[in-house]
């Protein structure tokens, strides 16, 4: 069993509910939001990363609305 980040999910579930001419969010644009680096952003979003700050899942729960629990997926 393997944990990985579900940032690809969340970021279709929020572009999902947009309204017609709503631009959808990005990695750059989550980069910007949070203040966290693009790279940071690239690799969570691709699972890159085998650790992560926590100072980065708050930051990403307050753009996402969501808990920390939602960030992440478990697999097999």
């Amino acid at each position: 069993m393997k944990i990985i980040f579900n940032l690809s999910g969340l970021m279709d579930n929020y572009n999902a509910q947009l309204k017609p001419g709503e631009s959808r969010l990005n990695q750059a644009q989550i980069a910007k939001q949070t203040g966290l680096a693009a790279t940071t952003v690239f690799r969570v979003f691709n699972n890159q990363t085998s650790q992560v700050s926590l100072m980065t899942i708050e930051r990403l729960c307050e753009v996402f609305d969501c808990d920390p629990g939602d960030l992440f997926r478990r697999i097999e």
